[in-house]
């Protein structure tokens, strides 16, 4: 997975334009099919092109932070999140049985 981050919905747009252009090309240079999935055409902060083996994420920068996309499929804790203090709803319960 790839994420790519654009300052503008036509940014985004650009970029997208111009990875589809360049696979096309490679793809008929090389004689394999030129099919590619992409969603979100009319989106104004989020676009996704599906390559089949790897996916490739366009997003404004507002979507991105909304979304978070690099949260989402982490596989580590990130050292700013390890040092959270904030309480969780389980933790409040927790104490407030004690109490």
């Amino acid at each position: 997975m790839v994420i790519a981050e654009a300052k503008s919905t036509r940014h985004m747009r650009s970029i997208a334009e111009g990875l589809l252009k360049a696979i096309k090309e490679r793809n008929r240079a090389k004689g394999s099919p030129t099919g590619i999935n992409v969603d979100g055409r009319e989106s104004d902060d989020w676009m996704v092109v599906d390559l089949g083996s790897f996916i490739i994420h366009i997003m404004t920068s507002e979507a991105r932070k909304a979304y978070d996309l690099e949260k989402l499929w982490s596989t580590q804790q990130s050292p700013v999140e390890s040092t959270d203090t904030t309480e969780t709803d389980s933790e409040i319960d927790m104490q407030e049985k004690k109490q």
